[in-house]
């Protein structure tokens, strides 16, 4: 009573999606034999696409790559001992990188461990943390129509079932999710900070769990990998070399691991497959029954050695017509020379979907939404009635396209080279038209995802060729990113909106455009690289033309503050000193406290760096006089930097060579408390950095 039982063909067929508890075998009544049956507690908390692979009949028995498992097999026993590893698993796609993930989970499995996946999206490269958004969302089981509190609650449930959560991490935990934060104490750190707890907390949950039970971390696809989860995972490596924590990465060859000669890091290159391997994969596919020998000496030439080009090439030709069952083999029912057989891997996979013409273009919708999509999404884009959208989404699931994840709504095309397949076979014209409707639909309808991630907007609007609709949110996603200090981020956004806005016709608005974005692209390269980085330069040189084209005076001085003092950290004073006195005299003619404030600055910096201290004295106390807390709050979160907080500390190391030690220890004790009020982490650093060579 009150229980979901199942019998064996089921049981096959859920695979690893679900807890079951084996009741063993049972006579039931009409059936001659006992049979073996399940009682189903509930879904797994950790679902991926590959889980759900294993419960279908896509997915062939493991086929070679003894040394491989064994490898990892040895790392595995190691972490069990307390001696934390890292093995890279690299790869080029379709050479079978996460089927031996899988293979080594299911050796795993008869003892206590946990298995925690973050799966990288190609869609996500520039989205802040988005495999670990996405890990703590399907832990933590969100629903579209639940409200802030309710997941938040649902958060809260989760961080307890799974331990090791300080009160401390709840907060920044809650914060990433974009969920209300009231019900904590106020933490009030700067941007930059919360983001080294963030990560502090992730990667200290992960030893806390390990305590209890061996942890094993796959993070699939790391080639898409952005930038601060990156960073997560540098952590990870440097921190958890002595708990019972297992990371296993997967990725492409193009992706550059920088833990590479660590002692407890293991690279680990997968190969093609020898003939004899790649002819069992065939023989699976086919369920045992033999190809005529030159049709099988065909697939193997073509596919040379690589599984799932093997497994699909296989799986195509049979849907084909070409072979027929007879006699318990294939026979060939027309000659060879008759059969294209596709040349790569791209065209065996549309050669599959030209035969499914039916449900063909809502696949090709699906590729636009992307690797993932949920089935509201794609009814909303698809505009189709619900019965025929169904038996599309059945159709390309029997055909082993796409996989459903777990028991959600949630769909996954089976590999990434499928849906780049349909995504490609789509005019450009009717791409751009499914893109600008998915656009409208995220507007319209999913809300969150245009609050939340505006870079998913800006990238349909983009491929729509809707520059003028993008470059908004293009905007916004690079300003989230640089509150965030994820600055690698930051310069992909803000580089794309700078690239749609280029595409735009050319007017006054399109200039006054870039010269702002290419300001922000600015302070993003001064947080990356430095004030020495000469991509500051490179950035801010063709906005000082547009600026001075367009006769916007507050937008120049802007420009060529950073100028100034890009070239003043390089020691490139032949160019900064002819700044400083055009940033003077545009400022004599500006009624913005920012701008005569900027100006002074300017002059006491140079003054100093050039030895004129007693004019770098005078800037110092006409900048404290001009300067406004209230006006110029904001001063630092446009353009970088304070010139309140820079002026003190500058103006310390002037006043200790002019002879007053005291008030120079007092200006650089001033300048640094200020920069802590101003908030803003790369002023504050640098106000450190000049109080400290003042003490020096």
């Amino acid at each position: 009573a009150d229980q979901i039982v199942i019998g064996p063909v089921t049981r096959r067929l859920v695979g690893q999606v679900f807890e079951l508890v084996d009741l063993r075998s049972h006579a039931l009544k009409g059936i001659t034999e006992p049979v073996p049956a399940w009682h189903v507690l509930h879904a797994k908390i950790a679902k991926d696409r590959f889980q759900a692979q294993r419960g279908g009949t896509a997915l062939t028995e493991y086929v070679g790559r003894e040394e491989e498992i064994a490898l990892l097999s040895r790392s595995w026993r190691q972490t069990l001992e307390g001696e934390g590893q890292v093995v890279l698993l690299c790869g080029e796609p379709g050479i079978g990188k996460s089927r031996i993930t899988q293979e080594l989970i299911s050796r795993i499995s008869t003892g206590p461990n946990i298995v925690l996946t973050f799966q990288c999206s190609p869609y996500h490269t520039n989205s802040a943390f988005y495999p670990v958004i996405a890990h703590f969302e399907q832990i933590a089981g969100f629903h579209r129509e639940d409200s802030g509190e309710a997941k938040l609650d649902k958060l809260e449930a989760a961080m307890q079932a799974m331990g090791g959560v300080p009160p401390l991490a709840r907060p920044l935990f809650a914060s990433l999710l974009s969920l209300p934060v009231e019900r904590y104490p106020s933490l009030q750190f700067s941007p930059q900070r919360e983001k080294e707890e963030l990560i502090k907390a992730r990667v200290e949950q992960l030893a806390a769990i390990s305590a209890q039970k061996p942890v094993l971390v796959l993070v699939e696809d790391a080639h898409w990998i952005d930038p601060s989860t990156l960073d997560v995972l540098t952590f990870a490596v440097q921190t958890l070399q002595s708990e019972r924590v297992m990371l296993l990465i997967t990725h492409r060859p193009e992706f550059d691991p920088p833990w590479k000669g660590r002692p407890h890091v293991t690279l680990l290159t997968l190969n093609r497959l020898a003939r004899r391997q790649t002819a069992q994969i065939v023989e699976r596919v086919t369920g045992g029954i033999s190809l005529p020998s030159e049709l099988l000496d065909m697939i193997l030439a073509k596919t040379e050695g690589i599984p799932l080009f093997t497994e699909e090439l296989t799986k195509a030709v049979i849907e084909s017509g070409i072979v027929v069952r007879k006699n318990g083999a294939y026979a060939l029912v027309r000659s060879l020379d008759e059969l294209v057989i596709p040349s790569t891997l791209q065209d065996s996979l549309l050669a599959r979907l030209d035969r499914l013409t039916a449900v063909k273009e809502v696949t090709q919708i699906a590729a636009c939404i992307g690797r993932e999509f949920s089935y509201e999404m794609l009814a909303a884009v698809a505009n189709r009635g619900e019965a025929e959208l169904t038996r599309a989404l059945d159709t390309l699931v029997g055909a082993e396209l796409l996989f459903r994840m777990g028991s959600t709504s949630s769909y996954i095309f089976k590999h990434a080279l499928v849906q780049e397949a349909a995504y490609q076979s789509l005019l450009i014209s009717r791409r751009q038209d499914v893109h600008g409707r998915i656009a409208s639909v995220v507007e319209e309808t999913f809300p969150n995802i245009a609050a939340n991630s505006p870079e998913i907007l800006a990238l349909h609007h983009t491929r729509a060729d809707q520059g003028a609709r993008a470059i908004p949110h293009w905007i916004e996603a690079g300003q989230r990113a640089l509150a965030r200090m994820a600055a690698p981020e930051a310069v992909r956004l803000l580089t794309s909106a700078l690239d749609t806005n280029a595409t735009l016709p050319a007017s006054k608005e399109r200039d006054l455009r870039e010269v702002d974005i290419r300001q922000m692209l600015g302070s993003a390269h001064l947080y990356t690289g430095g004030w020495h980085s000469s991509k500051i330069e490179e950035t801010l040189e063709p906005a000082r033309v547009l600026a001075t084209r367009v006769a916007d005076p507050s937008r120049r001085i802007a420009v060529l503050g950073y100028l100034f003092l890009s070239h003043t950290m390089r020691l490139h004073y032949s160019k900064a000193i002819p700044l400083v006195q055009e940033i003077h005299d545009l400022a004599q003619d500006s009624q913005d406290l920012a701008d005569r404030t900027q100006a002074w600055s300017a002059a006491g910096n140079m003054s100093c760096w050039t030895g004129e201290f007693t004019r770098s004295k005078d800037a110092r106390e006409k900048v404290l006089a001009l300067y406004d807390d209230e006006q110029l709050s904001g001063f630092a979160r446009s353009r970088g930097w304070d010139p309140k907080s820079n002026s003190l500390t500058w103006g310390g190391f002037s006043l200790w060579v002019l002879g007053y030690p005291d008030q120079a220890r007092a200006s650089c004790a001033a300048g640094i408390h200020h920069a802590r009020r101003v908030n803003h982490g790369w002023n504050l650093a640098w106000s450190l950095h000049m109080g400290t060579i003042a003490h020096l």
